[in-house]
């Protein structure tokens, strides 16, 4: 029988029913059951409740005093099989938020995939095993350090009732110069980047919407 390791969290209420389970060697799962909604990641990754880098995720609504703003499950990693990590390159981490809010209409979640510096770009119908999804991109950089992210929301429930889903994928980066030669990010390096990204977005289950 494989072991499994349960950590719990002593979290405030909006947290208090979600878990982080080891369900392989390789594999942990985080579930916030009092919603739905769960998603696999790798063992090497890191739950956390607080930023690790410089530039925050567009859609956390982050503060000084609460860091996590409206996450709900957060897992980043500071290095990628395969890809080198600064000052070899301009890479620094990769990150997978995710977070909900009341809505009434599957419109309102469709704009809630826009950042607020992105509130002027659009955001494209896609599918999900089998569920609707809007996706939208986002950008933004400071001091020398960049985030790239792709974000989707699903709707799900009517009227006062509905909840609207969002999944924050980020690529963290960094151009300040180093006494090491810095390279670029190559195809190979970005393709291997997002396919772990993409393997985190692929095992989410939430709540089927309605018919």
């Amino acid at each position: 029988m494989k072991a499994l390791c349960l950590i719990s969290f002593a979290l405030a209420a909006p947290l208090a029913a979600q878990s982080v389970t080891l369900v392989s060697p390789a594999k942990m799962r985080f579930s916030d059951e009092t919603n739905g909604v769960s998603f696999t990641y790798p063992a090497s990754w890191t739950f956390s409740l607080e930023q690790p880098f410089y530039m925050p995720l567009s859609t956390t609504g982050s503060t000084p005093s609460h860091p996590q703003g409206s996450l709900r499950g957060f897992v980043f990693a500071k290095s990628i099989s395969g890809v080198p990590s600064w000052p070899r390159t301009s890479f620094v981490g990769a990150e997978f938020g995710y977070d909900l809010r009341g809505m009434s209409s599957p419109d309102d979640c469709r704009g809630f995939a826009l950042t607020e510096d992105n509130r002027d770009g659009k955001s494209e119908p896609v599918s999900l095993h089998g569920v609707p999804f809007w996706h939208a991109t986002a950008g933004s950089g400071a001091m020398s350090h960049y985030i790239q992210e792709d974000i989707y929301t699903t709707f799900t429930g009517s009227g006062f009732t509905g909840v609207c889903f969002r999944f924050d994928l980020a690529v963290q980066s960094v151009y300040a110069s180093s006494d090491t030669p810095m390279r670029k990010l190559t195809d190979r390096d970005n393709a291997l980047i997002h396919a772990a990204l993409s393997a985190i977005l692929d095992s989410i289950h939430v709540p089927a919407p309605p018919r």
